[in-house]
């Protein structure tokens, strides 16, 4: 008579590791694929937001957009200047506080 449960416990057993070595390399290959790090990292702000989450700060005479991507998510900063004068930035006083951190620009 046909017993599924001999058919299955005998299928793992060690001696089929030997019958069957590249399905069970293929198997573990496809477990060990699972263990993968993520960063998950949730940016919140008032500023207005397109749908690739870039944010933006504006008025009248400079845009600037502040972009959060990458490994470790660095800031990416574009500003625009409006006037036709020149624009100065200060980095040494530039700096993103992250979870009350305040981390300057100016390395």
């Amino acid at each position: 008579m046909f017993n599924k449960t001999n058919l299955s416990l005998n299928f793992f057993s060690a001696g089929n590791l030997f019958k069957y070595p590249l399905l069970y390399l293929s198997v573990f290959f496809i477990v060990l694929s699972g263990c993968s790090r993520y960063q998950y990292v949730y940016i919140n702000s008032d500023l207005a937001h397109d749908e690739k989450k870039v944010y933006y700060a504006e008025n009248d005479s400079v845009k600037i957009s502040y972009k959060f991507e990458g490994l470790n998510c660095p800031v990416s900063i574009g500003i625009f200047n409006k006037l036709p004068v020149p624009l100065y930035v200060d980095w040494k006083r530039s700096a993103v506080i992250v979870d009350s951190l305040l981390i300057s620009y100016w390395l």
